[in-house]
């Protein structure tokens, strides 16, 4: 598109027109179900959803990093202190940007703005910046997903984590320890200041009964959650949809979902080195309603935030 009068004005009033669409962002650690949540969402008539956007993760400070840069050669070069880009003004810059790209993404799955109640973003990583995309977007819902992080790490072992000169137990211990770690306190620490704001949503319950969590999820968000509703969101996204055939259980090491299963760790993993992989993690663990105490992958206990 030429950047022409007509062009801009037009680009503007679409931008303009959106954001009257809520805006909703799934985020987890990784290998921990936020796809399948992810496709969950964008099968619902009222929501597009898309991934990976990496708006805080990645657009977010390189933006930064570039009018840092910019800043700092207006002052050097001795320009008027009104010639920088101020901070309300990058975050303005910064909000359009994604805007834009969630706009962009919506209208390239055919759907029409006009019927939609929210535009969104999957992205993993986002966990780690949850006070800055609620800066951004005050009115934004964020959806949490976690995975018991035995089975998050096993996953991971098939996928990026896939080195074999180094044993599974060490690298399910520093994905536990440090990546699985880092994104759930993440998600701990800013469910408690954004309670209103935000849902967690655990990658067992899913399995265990999609239809009941994603009924529960859609009343939350304000859309359309009938029966009929949530059945064809939980079809659309079953494993054997996103599989490609595949029933849960049915292996291909190889495939993005894997296997869709709870417990998969025990066929990699000892119960004893679970356990002691666990161990610095179990105030987490505790906090997202899995059993503390020893490896069990789930317990009744409630999620406090739900």
């Amino acid at each position: 598109m030429a950047c022409n009068d007509n062009a801009y004005r037009t680009w503007l009033s679409e931008l303009t027109e959106s954001t009257a669409i809520g805006r909703v962002f799934v985020v987890g650690p990784p290998k921990s179900g936020t796809t399948w949540l992810q496709s969950t969402l964008a099968s619902h008539p009222q929501v597009a959803i898309s991934g990976e956007g990496r708006f805080t993760w990645a657009l977010d400070p390189a933006a930064r990093r570039a009018i840092d840069a910019f800043n700092a050669d207006q002052q050097r070069t001795g320009q008027p202190e009104a010639t920088g880009v101020s901070r309300d003004d990058f975050d303005m810059l910064v909000r359009a940007l994604i805007d834009r790209q969630l706009l962009a993404s919506a209208l390239a799955t055919g759907q029409a703005t006009p019927g939609l109640r929210y535009l969104g973003d999957k992205t993993p990583q986002h966990a780690l910046s949850i006070d800055r995309l609620l800066a951004l977007f005050p009115g934004a819902r964020i959806v949490a997903i976690v995975r018991h992080p035995l089975d998050a790490a096993v996953s991971a072992c098939f996928h990026f984590l896939n080195d074999a000169s180094t044993p599974m137990t060490q690298r399910v211990s520093r994905f536990v320890r440090t990546t699985w770690a880092m994104h759930a306190a993440k998600i701990h620490e800013a469910r408690a200041r954004h309670a209103h704001s935000m849902r967690t949503v655990r990658y067992e319950d899913m399995h265990a009964d999609a239809e009941t969590e994603t009924a529960s999820l859609l009343r939350w968000l304000g859309v359309s959650h009938d029966p009929q509703t949530v059945r064809a969101c939980v079809d659309a996204s079953s494993f054997s949809r996103l599989s490609g055939g595949r029933d849960r259980g049915d292996e291909d090491p190889a495939n993005f979902f894997r296997k869709g299963v709870v417990g998969d760790w025990r066929t990699h993993i000892r119960e004893a080195d679970g356990a002691a992989i666990l161990d610095p993690v179990r105030p987490l663990l505790e906090a997202f309603g899995y059993d503390a105490g020893g490896v069990r992958d789930a317990c009744p206990a409630t999620l406090a935030a739900r």
